[in-house]
């Protein structure tokens, strides 16, 4: 129940701090990649989306993210499923003096989900199913937006902080709403 009053709150210091700021819808990223989980996990994929609200303080500016990743893990015959969706917020920090770098943090909503194995033996079966959780997590990040083919790419590492910590990295297309 913490975690849901100190998500609250945040939400609610961004929104209130940024009142009158010129937030609105300035872009969307759609992007793709590689999972890097902990062990015992493989290496497996990632898509997602955020979009970019403007700037609530100086440098630094609001993402909403939607992610999905998903990874797998065998034990002898047995095959596991591992998949996380994911909805948060992220805040960018323009570093310094390299236009289109940037360092970042955010707080998501994670539906973990595990498919576990059927077992047949002796003509029984058993197990089987789906074995799911719900938590926060953070997240942490750096990123570079860079010129390609008239739009702008972004290249993106981030590592989630939660019950199955994984490192995520992405290459995406950003596009300009405000054009």
């Amino acid at each position: 129940m913490r975690k849901l009053y100190l998500v609250l709150g945040l939400a609610l210091m961004m929104v209130s701090t940024s009142y009158g700021q010129g937030l609105g819808l300035y872009s969307i990223t759609g992007k793709g990649g590689l999972l890097l989980p902990e062990d015992p996990w493989e290496t497996g994929f990632t898509i997602g989306a955020k979009a970019d609200l403007g700037e609530v303080y100086e440098n630094v500016r609001l993402h909403p993210v939607v992610e999905y990743w998903s990874s797998g893990y065998t034990i002898g015959e047995f095959d596991y499923n591992l998949s996380n969706f994911q909805l948060g917020a992220e805040a960018h920090y323009a570093i310094g003096n390299v236009k289109g770098l940037y360092a970042g943090a955010g707080l998501v909503l994670n539906f973990v989900s595990i498919d576990l194995p059927t077992v047949s033996s002796f003509g029984f079966t058993a197990g089987g199913g789906t074995a799911s959780n719900t938590d926060f997590g953070l997240t942490v990040l750096g990123g570079y937006e860079f010129p390609l083919a008239g739009m702008t790419g972004v290249a993106e590492a981030k590592y989630n902080l939660t019950d199955v910590s994984a490192l995520a990295i992405t290459f995406g297309v950003k596009f300009d709403m405000k054009k």
